[in-house]
């Protein structure tokens, strides 16, 4: 039988040795031990006359087995080396491998420590208490010496470096005070957490110290001369202890902000060249923007601290991108937005000074009616958007006459459609056409009817780029725009009026509006005033009455013509001193319309202005202006004679306020 064939690898890792040798000072125990170093995978061989191999770059030699060598190189060249280095270079070249711990950690390699101190910009001397590898592992680890996790925190006092975790549940800490006239003489670490304004300081006394402190002063038994000695002599060693700790944290704090700044520049510069890739590439504008700045800024691929390298912005520039093209798609839709909202804002200052001095009848179309039809449809959606329409629409409003009759007629026409489809008469100008609101329920006649704009219909204001023209009718008008179907016949309405006119002596299949208005009459509500204990009576014109909703009912008893010529001339100049005293009351919220050419105002002060202006009256008086006759208003009047200048017991005139076929009543 032939004998076993030995490993040649097995053998001379067997015969391997290392040159170790015995360290002067030890110190271990201040570090983490290293983990063994894994052994390396084997590779499998490929055949390199093989058809269709792909080559690949050679990979990087690795380090493994250099740091053996360190051993064969001569001290003198080491140390030079090593002189060169910072604390914790040094730190981690002693966790590498036995030799090189062994050889940093001599006593007589304190120099070398010593020299890589001093390349270290104001960092404080070493304290006699602390080790060179232990202050290098306080000053500059970033491990926690109990967990190994990441911690920014240092105790210099304690002269230990825990996280916060292992601060709250470590035997090595504690948070409660204990009683001993030497508490201020133990160190301590105080944490700080919370925001600037509610910060919250916990101060962590260190344990062992405090048991070696009670211990000691405990061995004088009661001898107060020793005790105060020892006591002086802790304060100057404990003097020197915070003293040291005090530098180092200073030390600490600057070279954090050092490294921080410099982070933050590096960061700056990554942003910055990222910045002029996308202006190279013609994303100007998204460049000058601060919306799209900020969410870059964001970015995990920009935060990073790293230099911005052609790699690396490969790999990130699809993503810059992609977010540069969704920041342009809202920058042209928000300049879209602003274009077509300055066009709104034009057209509708440009046609409220051509209709301001327009008569209140007939009725001029609102904007939003007026902007589709021709010719102002085609200026207004046609002309893009980065053209100005205003010279063009100064031209345009000689058409403005004749585009509202005809909108006038079409509104007509369909409106007529309503009445004929509810079995009436198709003449809009009968007294007794009513219309009433579908959304609002609010009744109207003709004219007033065409300038009805519910304020139940909001739209939605959603833009489309496609497709803007819904969205600018919506901003124009802010509410829906006019439309037949929102408006149908109230046939209660319809009965009351018929009875109303009845009353009045006219038929209501015959009665216009017009001639209701040449009769200037005045009826009583029979069913309002029936609840009058105080012989007041609801007294109003025929449109009030037509809005008033005092009867469910229609019947003819509901209302009494006052006949009495004398009763009549009486109520009028009540009614006149009602109106005066109405119009001091809500003159800043109201509708009027000038006696002298129709215009409509719709506050006092515009009215006082349009005749001080238009017809020189400086002060003005209840014949200057009047009502929208579908805002008529109705006078609590006491009919009888011996009541010259009704008013009730307490002295105040009551007026009954018809708003729209609302009754309200205004003390």
């Amino acid at each position: 039988m032939a004998p076993l064939r030995r490993s040649q690898r097995a053998a001379t890792k067997k015969t391997q040795t290392y040159i170790e040798t015995e360290p002067e000072d030890d110190h271990s125990k201040d570090y983490a031990d290293v983990a063994p170093i894994k052994k390396k995978p084997r590779v499998k061989k490929v055949n390199q006359e093989a058809e269709n191999i792909t080559q690949v770059a050679p990979k990087r030699r690795r380090l493994r087995g250099l740091l053996q060598k360190a051993t064969e190189t001569p001290l003198d060249v080491l140390f030079e080396i090593f002189s060169n280095l910072e604390p914790l270079d040094l730190l981690r070249l002693s966790r590498t491998t036995k030799d090189l711990r062994a050889l940093l950690l001599r006593r007589s390699s304190s120099f070398v420590w010593k020299r890589a101190r001093e390349n270290v910009d104001g960092l404080p001397p070493l304290s006699e208490d602390l080790s060179e590898p232990k202050f290098a592992h306080l000053a500059f680890d970033k491990h926690c010496s109990n967990c190994l996790h990441l911690t920014k925190f240092v105790q210099w006092e304690t002269r230990t470096k825990y996280c916060r975790k292992c601060l709250e549940t470590s035997d090595l800490f504690t948070f409660d005070r204990f009683n001993g006239f030497f508490y201020s003489l133990i160190p301590s670490f105080e944490f700080r957490c919370g925001a600037s304004r509610r910060r919250i300081y916990y101060r962590y006394a260190h344990v062992p110290s405090i048991e070696s402190m009670r211990k000691e002063s405990d061995s004088f038994g009661g001898d107060q001369v020793k005790l105060e000695a020892w006591r002086l002599e802790k304060e100057a060693a404990f003097g020197q202890l915070r003293s040291h700790a005090r530098q180092c944290e200073i030390w600490s704090e600057r070279r954090a902000e050092v490294r921080s700044n410099e982070l933050d520049a590096t960061r700056i510069q990554r942003l910055e060249g990222v910045l002029d890739r996308l202006t190279a590439l013609g994303w100007d504008d998204e460049v000058k923007n601060p919306n799209f700045l900020t969410e870059l800024r964001s970015q995990k691929y920009i935060r990073q601290s790293k230099a911005l390298t052609e790699r690396v912005w490969s790999n990130m520039s699809n993503a810059v991108i992609t977010l540069a093209q969704q920041h342009k798609f809202i920058r042209l839709r928000r300049e879209r937005i602003r274009a077509v909202e300055e066009r709104i804002r034009l057209f509708e200052n440009a046609y409220s000074a051509v209709t301001r001095d327009e008569p209140l009848l007939p009725i001029i179309p609102k904007p939003d009616d007026m902007v589709v039809q021709e010719p102002f449809s085609t200026l207004f959606f046609d002309t893009p958007l980065n053209v100005s329409i205003a010279d063009s629409l100064q031209d345009m409003w000689t058409h403005l006459p004749d585009v509202a009759s005809k909108f006038r007629e079409a509104q007509t026409s369909k409106l007529t459609e309503i009445m004929e489809q509810a079995g009436l008469k198709p003449d809009v100008h009968l007294a007794t056409t009513v219309f009433a609101c579908t959304e609002c329920c609010e009744l109207y006649q003709y004219p007033y009817v065409l300038a009805h704009r519910c304020p139940f219909r909001q739209p939605a204001k959603l833009f489309n780029d496609e497709d803007w023209k819904p969205y600018a009718l919506r901003r124009i008008a802010h509410r829906m725009a006019w439309s037949e179907s929102q408006f149908t016949i109230d046939q209660e309405s319809v009965d009351k009026v018929a009875c109303l006119i009845k009353t009045c002596g006219l038929d209501p299949e015959t009665a216009t509006q017009e001639d209701m208005d040449a009769l200037d009459c005045r009826v009583i509500c029979n069913h309002c005033s029936d609840g009058q204990t105080d012989g007041f009576k609801h007294v109003m014109r025929w449109r009030a009455a037509a809005y008033h909703s005092g009867s469910t009912v229609a019947s003819e008893n509901c209302w009494t013509l006052l006949e009495d010529p004398e009763e009549l001339k009486r109520f009028k100049v009540v009614e006149r001193s009602e109106k005066e005293r109405k119009y001091n009351y809500v003159y800043l919220l109201e509708k009027y319309i000038c006696n002298h050419c129709t215009v409509l105002r719709t506050r006092g002060r515009e009215l006082e202005g349009h005749l001080r202006e238009a017809h020189q009256i400086s002060k003005i008086s209840a014949d200057d202006w009047e009502w929208p006759d579908y805002r008529s208003r109705s006078v609590l009047f006491r009919t009888g004679e011996g009541f010259e200048g009704e008013s009730k017991s307490d002295g105040r005139l009551v007026v009954e306020e018809v708003t729209e076929g609302n009754v309200k009543e205004m003390l």
